[in-house]
């Protein structure tokens, strides 16, 4: 096992090491690309005015419920 630590071994490691990292760099970049290349701009707005509009919709609800007035006790 000692022989790993030196010489070659020791050139062989951090080569493994940094064959890893460029990996990791390489699948996050291959995961990520799709995204900025099919554009989520527009979906991401989509999702903001669907957002608005549903806030929209649970404050004229929260209105209308005010304006019953208060509620009796549950028994």
């Amino acid at each position: 096992m000692t022989e790993l630590w030196t010489g070659h071994g020791q050139i062989a490691i951090i080569l493994l090491a940094l064959a890893i990292a460029v990996g990791l760099i390489v699948l996050a970049l291959w995961v990520g690309l799709p995204f900025g290349v099919f554009g989520t701009k527009p979906l991401l707005r989509e999702l903001v005015a669907a957002h608005r509009e549903t806030n929209r919709k649970l404050e004229e609800i929260r209105r209308l419920i005010a304006d019953l007035g208060p509620r009796p006790p549950p028994p």
